[in-house]
């Protein structure tokens, strides 16, 4: 037989109210999602730390780097003036049609 032990008192499922035996089930389904969430919460602190041993290894490689950065290369200078004036030349002459 199923027992219910509420505040160090075990209670025969059996021999409770269908009301009282409705609520055993909640409770046993409440406790279960604790249990499952702090499982879940575990691997999320697990996983947590994970992350920060990773940054904190990766921080210390790049400060133990030479502090020099490349030069940057500058990109190639864009004049748009020739395009545009192409491109005006090319609607007077469709509106000249």
């Amino acid at each position: 037989m199923t027992k219910v032990k509420i505040d160090d008192n075990e209670y025969e499922l059996d021999s409770l109210s269908d009301k009282a035996k409705a609520i055993a089930a909640h409770l046993q389904a409440v406790n279960f999602e604790i249990d499952r969430l702090q499982a879940q919460t575990a691997i999320y602190h697990t996983a947590r730390a994970a992350y920060v041993r990773s940054l904190k290894e990766d921080i210390e490689a790049i400060s133990t780097e030479p502090k020099t950065l490349p030069a940057a290369k500058a990109a190639p200078a864009v004049n748009a003036a020739p395009a545009a004036a192409a491109k005006r030349k090319r609607g007077s002459k469709a509106k000249a049609h």
